[in-house]
């Protein structure tokens, strides 16, 4: 029974009913629906040599090479191979070994290379593109005024007319002006018609549908084609098959020798491997991937290789690096950074003697010198720096350099020969030294050995106790001793001696100097001498307030303090006036001063008044018991009455006296004199 099979009859039916309107077609009786392609076996289901019986129609057939169709002899044996084996091979040769020697610079040729500009570096307001290394762009960065225009470089799609280089023409290329008159002239847009959809997702390639028209139908006959018979019997259920004797024996039998116009295949098809005992023949042509010889020198001269003593004429069959090329024609640094894949760093190749190096990370080298180098870092370029070295070499202080040092004496700043400032320093002992402009210099301290009189000294080395000091000229000082108790010094008209005082009417000896009051709180005096009697005289002792009264106050201590209590002092004083009565008297047993003065007869400092005089007399003063003081005053009261005092006083503390003050119960002493004097009893 035939085999059904759908036919390209049955397609050029439905094609044909397509190109004709489907609600035109009245005559259609059949359902399309009746040719189920369940029920058909399409020449989609047959292969092609099924039909065709043809070894070039098969499917999955075995690749043979050119060597399938020769015979074993054609080949070289295994011992040529061998041979081709140990041979120079075209990857042992460089791509220069192909190459003439006239594709090479010479070496002089390089030695001019190795002095040439290597690299341009731009300087203040100019900038520079080294992208093309031979051809570096520089370009004017800054600064004002006026020049002309060196040159313009033509980039990607630009033209530049340099005819007139002060005003150069740049334009776009022909290539770009012509794709973009392709742009003008091509589709700009696809616009939906009647029926149709316009997808735009995509400009480049929109999606166009149909959105309407439509119709039915029914298949009207199967007619049959090449190959193919149709049993129409059941017009409803047509049966479709290939006609007998149309496909190849082939199809049927699937066996190779049933093929038709099959390859003709030599005895190397039929071997698993070639070796020496299964082949013979000519040697492999270079053509067929040999060497065209039997021996390596006749086929290195087949494959037009050099031997490695020749130089080489082509880089033909080398296998290259990447750049390689480039730096062979062109030598340059940054064609050789291309070409190195291991390097450190950029800009220029290196060679031993006097580089340029620019920021180098160095390392640690095992030798270097430093002579010319500039900009060491200390605290990071130098090592072995004892603690605030660096430090002190960035900042040379003086307290740096005092941190960095670790046996320094004193502080402060660094000292230098030439006129330098000490502060409290020590010397020790210096081999020499001239102080003739220092100052402040302690004798005791300062100096060694006896001070002459010359230097200010006396010339002696100790001095006898309580003798007075008398110069000798440029000779040594000489001494006069106190002599005997209540001695005075004298002068005999030419030195001065120790001697026993004149007996005189009065028998006062004069202690100290003559005490001037002027605006003064008070004038006080300290006994000297072991007198048994002092005796303080005055004289016109004036008030700075009107109508006081002058006290006496005695001290214990050498005049430190003034007793003043309420009852250290007790008195019994008799006075009288011009107007001729009797006597009065005045007494007080404690007070805190003895008055010299009475406060009935206050002293006046009125112009006629001139202030008090008299004497005040203590006795025995030095004695541990109660010193009696004896007083004889005259004045003129605030109402210029001329007044006298007379009396007595006693300290009431039996203890030494060995000073005595004066001063008014109010208010200063505006003027008047005093004096101590010790009387001397014979």
């Amino acid at each position: 029974m035939a085999v059904p099979v759908n036919t390209r009859t049955l397609a050029n039916y439905l094609a044909s009913l397509s190109a004709t309107p489907l609600e035109d077609a009245t005559l259609v009786t059949q359902n399309l629906e009746l040719y189920s392609t369940a029920n058909l076996l399409t020449t989609g289901d047959v292969s092609q040599v099924a039909i065709t019986g043809q070894y070039n129609d098969l499917l999955g057939k075995p690749v043979l090479g050119t060597a399938s169709a020769q015979d074993v002899s054609y080949f070289a044996l295994a011992a040529s191979g061998a041979l081709a084996d140990s041979a120079l091979q075209p990857a042992d040769v460089g791509t220069m070994a192909y190459e003439d020697v006239g594709d090479f610079a010479t070496y002089a040729q390089g030695q001019r290379a190795d002095t040439a500009v290597q690299s341009v570096v731009a300087g203040a307001s100019i900038s520079v593109n080294n992208a093309d290394p031979l051809n570096p762009i520089i370009s004017f960065t800054g600064g004002t005024g006026t020049g002309t225009v060196v040159t313009v470089v033509a980039g990607d799609g630009i033209d530049v007319d340099s005819t007139d280089e002060a005003n150069p023409i740049v334009s776009l290329d022909s290539a770009t002006q012509a794709s973009l008159l392709l742009a003008d002239g091509s589709v700009q847009s696809v616009v939906a018609g009647t029926n149709v959809t316009i997808d735009n997702t995509d400009p480049a390639n929109p999606i166009i549908s149909a959105s309407g028209g439509g119709g039915g139908g029914s298949v009207v006959s199967v007619v049959e084609g090449t190959g193919i018979d149709v049993n129409s019997t059941d017009p409803a259920n047509p049966i479709v098959s290939i006609q007998s004797g149309y496909l190849a024996t082939v199809a049927t039998t699937g066996v190779y020798n049933d093929l038709t116009g099959k390859p003709t295949l030599g005895t190397l098809a039929a071997l698993n491997s070639i070796n020496d005992g299964n082949w013979s023949g000519t040697d492999l042509s270079i053509a067929n991937g040999g060497t065209g010889a039997s021996d390596a020198a006749t086929a290195l001269t087949n494959l037009g290789a050099q031997p490695l003593d020749a130089d080489l004429t082509s880089w033909a069959g080398v296998t290259r690096a990447t750049g390689f090329d480039a730096f062979v024609a062109t030598p340059t640094s940054a064609n050789l950074a291309t070409l190195v894949t291991n390097e450190t760093g950029s800009g220029s190749l290196v060679f031993a003697t006097s580089p340029t190096l620019v920021t180098p990370a160095l390392g640690t080298p095992s030798s270097a010198t430093l002579t010319n180098a500039t900009g060491l870092p200390i605290s990071t370029g130098v090592s072995g720096l004892g603690t605030g070295v660096a430090t002190f070499l960035a900042t040379p202080t003086s307290a740096n350099l005092a941190a960095a040092v670790t046996n320094e004496t004193g502080t402060g700043a660094l000292v230098f020969a030439t006129s330098p400032t000490l502060v409290t320093p020590a010397l020790g002992t210096p081999a020499s030294g001239t102080l003739t402009n220092a100052t402040g210099l302690p004798i005791i301290a300062g100096t060694t050995g006896t001070l002459t009189v010359a230097r200010g000294g006396t010339g002696l080395a100790t001095l006898t106790a309580n003798n007075l000091l008398v110069g000798a000229g440029t000779g040594n000082v000489t001494f006069i001793a106190p002599g005997a108790s209540g001695n005075i010094l004298t002068s005999n008209g030419t030195t001065f001696v120790s001697t026993a005082p004149a007996t005189s009417s009065s028998g006062l000896i004069p202690l100290g100097s003559l005490v001037t009051a002027s605006a003064s709180a008070a004038l006080d005096f300290v006994f000297s001498g072991s007198y048994r009697e002092y005796v303080l005289k005055f004289w016109q002792l004036l008030p700075a307030t009107n109508s006081v009264t002058l006290y006496l106050r005695t001290s214990t201590n050498g005049g430190s303090t003034y007793d003043a209590g309420g009852s250290d002092y007790k008195q019994v004083l008799m006075y009288a006036n011009e107007s001729g009565g009797a006597p009065a008297n005045q007494a007080n047993s404690a007070q805190s001063f003895i008055p010299l003065t009475i406060p009935g007869g206050a002293i006046g400092n009125g112009a006629n008044q001139t202030g008090v005089s008299g004497e005040v007399r203590l006795y025995n003063p030095t004695a541990s018991a109660y010193c009696t003081i004896s007083v004889d005053t005259g004045y003129l009261s605030t109402a210029d009455s001329l007044h006298t005092v007379r009396g007595n006083g006693v300290r009431l503390t039996a203890q030494d006296v060995n000073a005595a003050r004066f001063l008014f119960s109010s208010g200063n002493i505006t003027s008047g004199f005093a004096q101590l004097y010790g009387v001397v009893t014979v």
